[in-house]
């Protein structure tokens, strides 16, 4: 009877090692076959992808006081405009614009499309708009440093060529978009100040006419020598009536008779006098007259204007200058570091990626299940 029970234990024992032995074998499958399955996905069945790298960096030029700061330059802060400028051309790249552009010259859609065994790679043949663009930017990379300021333009396709042909396409772009930026500037800039020299040029003009006018209706080519003229009769006549005057007071004196011929004489020069001085005065302003004050005020404000809009011409003639010359610095200009170059062998990184990153998800996964039913089986015993 012993010798039976042992025989019994010993093939108790022999098949629970045969079972825990297919348990592993069963675990090993469970735990391997997926990976397999990545692994024959990803190095057989996916299609092969192709990558196209190329670096561009947007400067702006700068003034002397900006390049002669070597410690901001050092900083980058003196080319901190052409950093946004980067990033602004880093936005166009991924923009539907580019896409509708590039699709006229790649066929996007046709490139992308998916084709073959790989049920997974490339572009749904019934994709929407809003698919083919958030597609489209996965095809794409564009990175910016923010220490150089350089973009590095990263294109992916499923063929050498298509990806050397998108890669190109894109600095194209770049280039456009910055040619348009600085046309843009200049355009805006030089356009206003040359408006505004236009526009004090013609009321320059404005303000000549009237003082020809002016001139031509009065009749007159120097009206201060003219009133120079008359103020300086005036002067005489008062000159002589005070020496007559003067006369009178000693002839007063010399004869009794105050209605002599001498003194009547005098008398009616002074008379005469006094009747010129009065109308020289009244011709100075009398508005009926030649009115010499009231002229004079005109003409000094017509000739006041036209100084005035004579040195706001010269302003923004001074100012037209200097726009154009800001909008020369301020110019911006692209040069490509790297230039893309067509790919004689397929990428074969993604692949590693992708492996190893869903085999060790595989595995966590497995791990963590058989962690949580040990668990479980546990608290059931």
């Amino acid at each position: 009877i012993l010798e039976i029970d042992d025989k019994i234990s010993k093939l108790i024992d022999l098949k629970d090692l045969s079972d825990e032995k297919n348990n592993k074998i069963k675990i090993l499958y469970l735990l391997f076959s997926p990976i397999l399955i990545l692994g024959i996905y990803f190095y057989f069945i996916g299609r092969p992808r192709y990558f196209v790298l190329s670096d561009v960096v947007v400067r702006k030029s700068l003034s002397a006081n900006e390049s002669s700061d070597g410690f901001s330059s050092l900083l980058g802060v003196g080319n901190q405009s052409s950093k946004e400028d980067a990033r602004f051309l880093k936005i166009y790249l991924e923009s539907p614009q580019v896409l509708e552009d590039l699709s006229e010259v790649i066929k996007f859609k046709e490139k992308y499309n998916k084709s073959g065994i790989d049920l997974f790679a490339g572009l749904n043949r019934n994709s929407n708009r809003d698919q083919l663009y958030r597609f489209f930017k996965r095809q794409i990379k564009v990175d910016f440093d923010e220490i150089s300021g350089a973009i590095k333009i990263k294109t992916i396709a499923y063929d050498p060529y298509t990806s050397f042909k998108f890669n190109k396409f894109l600095i194209e772009k770049a280039e456009i978009f910055v040619n348009d930026l600085n046309q843009s500037i200049y355009l805006r800039q030089i356009g206003f100040v040359e408006n505004q020299v236009m526009l004090n040029f013609e009321r320059l003009n404005q303000a000549k006419l009237k003082l020809e006018e002016f001139q031509n209706q009065t009749k007159t080519i120097n009206l201060n020598q003219e009133v120079l003229s008359a103020t300086s009769l005036i002067t005489s006549l008062e000159q002589q009536l005070i020496d007559s005057k003067l006369e009178l007071s000693l002839l007063k004196r010399q004869f009794v008779d105050q209605n002599s011929p001498e003194i009547n004489i005098i008398n009616s020069q002074i008379e005469e006098l006094q009747i010129q001085l009065q109308e020289q005065r009244n011709i100075l302003s009398d508005p009926n007259s030649k009115n010499y004050i009231s002229r004079i005020g005109i003409l000094n404000t017509l000739k006041s204007n036209l100084n005035f809009r004579n040195d706001i011409y010269n302003a923004s003639l001074s100012t037209s200058e200097k726009t154009k010359l800001d909008a020369q610095k301020q110019q911006r200009f692209m040069a490509i570091l790297s230039k893309p170059i067509l790919p004689e062998d397929q990428d074969m990184n993604w692949r590693h990626k992708w492996f190893l990153t869903f085999s060790f998800s595989v595995i966590i996964c497995f791990y963590l299940s058989r962690f949580i039913l040990g668990i479980s089986d546990s608290h059931n015993s």
